[in-house]
């Protein structure tokens, strides 16, 4: 038969009364009225004196993880919440598999140009500083943010076509960071420089440098690379000299001669273009003397003895420096034709030829006759060159 005690207001003061939740817990086990001066009952064998012990009982709290997906991640990048993931005074470790893995390593995408290097407490971060609790102390949810680091980039300085034969490629080992400025080196830096008949000018990210000649051995890359402001190309950057090839001045001298009717100068201002063909001016449409005939022209470099072959016209021009062409002379050769104007014998078989200005060359032939005719000598006549 059960018996109900009933306890005095003496009797309740002497029940050790649960003690108040603390931080991180919840009373999940006391369903008895309070210890106010309320009756309390319990079941069981009556008792008249001693002391009766509540024990109160917990259960610990769940919060959530936000993982927030950051300031650099990608488009498809979404934030995560792991709902009710992190029990109070337990470990807590950053999922990997199932659902919640696949959820955080989604709000871990990172954009065009960074890299993911873990979680943060703080945002905006490029570095990391969470990565879990041992045990989880929090008393409310938690928000991570993930960090991204930008990514470096090697810039190389091609040296190009036209570089010295000492010059290298120069790398520049990770120099460009993405999404911040970075700005060409200069020539003293990547060591670059010009061979012989080019000037340097800079550097360019296309294969065709787009260049407006200001001088004979000076000129404006229009196309000129001077860096990124900022820097958003996610791979490593090559960019490659270019040069300018230098202009020549060729003088044509005549030698004794003249310019011929019609040639309005004997100098052809940066004519010739270093690298590039050259054509020699034609010398017979060029100069002439009276009684010679040109045989070529004898070219030296200015303040040199060096001497240039005409006939090298149209290869490539290999000649630092401004150059003088004299022409040369050989005495013209003049071919003799004897008629004997209805004498005989009627003509000279042979013709004969003769150096200007001398009678070398010229030999007795046997004087023509004709019946009532009288031989008084013979007349130039029908002069062609």
């Amino acid at each position: 038969m059960r018996t109900k005690i009933f306890l005095t207001s003496a009797m309740i003061m002497m029940v050790l009364c649960p003690a108040r939740a603390t931080q991180g817990q919840i009373d999940a086990g006391v369903t008895t009225t309070n210890c106010y001066g309320d009756p309390l009952y319990y079941s069981g064998t009556e008792q008249t004196s001693g002391t009766l012990t509540y024990t109160a009982q917990w259960t610990a709290n769940k919060y959530s993880v936000i993982y927030d997906k950051g300031a650099h991640a990608a488009a498809a990048a979404a934030t995560y919440t792991h709902d009710d993931g992190a029990t109070y005074d337990q470990n807590y470790a950053i999922p990997t598999t199932g659902a919640a893995g696949t959820g955080v390593a989604n709000a871990s995408k990172p954009a065009t140009g960074y890299t993911f290097v873990g979680w943060n407490t703080a945002a905006n971060k490029t570095t990391a500083n969470w990565n879990g609790e041992s045990p989880w102390n929090h008393t409310s949810d938690l928000t991570v943010y993930a960090a991204y680091a930008p990514k470096t980039y090697n810039v190389i300085y091609a040296k190009g076509d036209h570089a010295a034969s000492n010059v290298n490629d120069y790398t520049d080992t990770n120099g460009a960071t993405y999404d911040q400025n970075y700005s060409a080196l200069g020539a003293t830096t990547t060591g670059v420089s010009a061979a012989t008949g080019y000037v340097f000018l800079g550097y360019v990210k296309s294969d065709t440098p787009n260049i407006t000649r200001t001088s004979a051995t000076a000129g404006t890359l229009n196309n000129a690379w001077t860096g990124e402001t900022p820097w958003q190309i996610d791979d490593n950057l090559t960019v490659t000299a270019a040069y300018l090839a230098k202009q020549y001045t060729v003088t044509y001298d005549c030698n004794g001669g003249t310019k011929k009717s019609g040639v309005s100068s004997l100098i052809d201002t940066n004519g010739a273009t270093y690298g590039s063909a050259y054509t020699f001016w034609e010398g017979k449409n060029t100069c002439e003397k009276n009684g010679a005939e040109f045989s070529g022209w004898n070219c030296v470099i200015t303040g040199t003895t060096t001497a240039v072959n005409q006939n090298t016209n149209a290869s490539s021009w290999a000649t630092d420096g401004n150059v003088t062409c004299s022409a040369q002379w050989g005495a013209n050769l003049i071919n003799l034709r004897w008629n004997s104007n209805g004498g005989t014998p009627s003509s000279v078989t042979m013709p004969q030829t003769c150096s200007y200005g001398t009678t070398d060359g010229i030999s007795d032939i046997t004087q023509p006759t004709r019946a009532g005719y009288t031989f008084n000598g013979w007349q130039v006549t029908n002069w062609t060159e």
